[in-house]
């Protein structure tokens, strides 16, 4: 988590007062106190600079003051002696830590993170600056402006139910008509593998428009912003698309089938079955996300909540005394 670390104090006025800074304040995603719901500071409040966070010569001299001013960052010093500290907020802390830290390992999983124009993946070391993981969860401090606790995490399993009007198809390895993109404009896209899961992909979204409820139309539209992409325009649920559905890509390219696997027909059928799995675990997980949120809050949501991709990730186990969770 060191990449979205501040290097400059970041803390809570009202936590402050109390003598309590919590270590999930540094971390740039996180905009609001969880205990408060108020902004995060990072300036001295007298002087207006910033205070770097780390240990010094200077610390030791004014402790809990700021370096540059000498201004007290504790109203009252004596509260170190007796605060009673604010452990019945400490689960929203732990909530807000835990969601961040899911997200950062999954983001920071793998070698391949990040997709040029052309849908080609960046190495880490090539991912502009703009794209990094601490930009990508800016959602974050958005959701954190309207929420006390953050949604559910898109924890998946094998047995969830489909919604009434909704059946389960197999694979059927021929597509029918020649997709919207070309190997010219996506040259990482054209596969045989790829176009397959396209056409079962596509097959999926008929199925979804049997689904009319304003409820179902919601999480379906915020389903197909999550496999195709759509951060700019309107995803409607009867939109045919007309570029690469990048969630499939990459889903595909973090499946733990190698290559040399694919060509044999029993594979490819486990493939397709996977897949369509996947497909519904991601919509019912968009439906408990949105089951949590109010409709007043659904602009702060982002595709990046629900990644494809998390269906072949593991989801991390941290332990009460992770560093991942705030500790040392």
């Amino acid at each position: 988590m060191i990449e979205i670390a501040s290097q400059h104090l970041r803390f809570c006025a009202a936590c402050m007062a109390e003598g309590f800074h919590a270590v999930l304040f540094q971390f740039a995603p996180i905009l609001h106190c969880p205990i408060h719901h108020t902004p995060l500071l990072d300036i001295c409040t007298s002087c207006r600079k910033k205070i770097p966070y780390r240990l010094d010569a200077s610390f030791a001299v004014r402790p809990f003051c700021c370096p540059h001013c000498a201004h007290s960052l504790l109203p009252d010093p004596t509260i170190l002696a007796r605060q009673s500290h604010i452990t019945k907020s400490h689960n929203s802390i732990m909530n807000w830590q835990r969601f961040l830290a899911t997200y950062v390992y999954w983001y920071a999983e793998g070698t391949h993170t990040w997709r040029d124009v052309s849908g080609r993946f960046l190495d880490r070391e090539n991912i502009p600056a703009p794209l990094s993981i601490a930009g990508r969860l800016g959602f974050i401090g958005a959701l954190q402006k309207l929420h006390n606790d953050p949604p559910p995490l898109p924890i998946f399993t094998m047995n969830e139910v489909l919604p009434p009007g909704m059946t389960m198809q197999n694979l059927s390895g021929t597509i029918t008509a020649a997709p919207a993109f070309s190997r010219l404009h996506w040259p990482r896209f054209q596969t045989s593998r790829f176009l397959s899961l396209c056409g079962q992909y596509s097959r999926f979204c008929d199925r979804l428009q049997q689904l009319n409820s304003p409820r179902h139309r919601e999480v379906t539209q915020w389903w197909r912003k999550s496999w195709e992409g759509a951060f700019s325009r309107q995803c409607e649920v009867t939109t045919v698309f007309s570029y690469p559905p990048f969630g499939i890509a990459e889903w595909a390219c973090y499946s733990v089938l190698p290559d040399r696997l694919l060509k044999r027909p029993v594979i490819q059928h486990r493939l397709g079955l996977d897949f369509e799995q996947d497909l519904r675990s991601t919509w019912q997980a968009w439906d408990r996300v949105l089951t949590h949120l109010n409709t007043g809050s659904r602009n702060a949501l982002h595709p990046y909540l629900v990644p494809p991709r998390a269906c072949w990730l593991t989801t991390p186990a941290f332990d009460s005394g992770s560093p991942a969770l705030g500790f040392s």
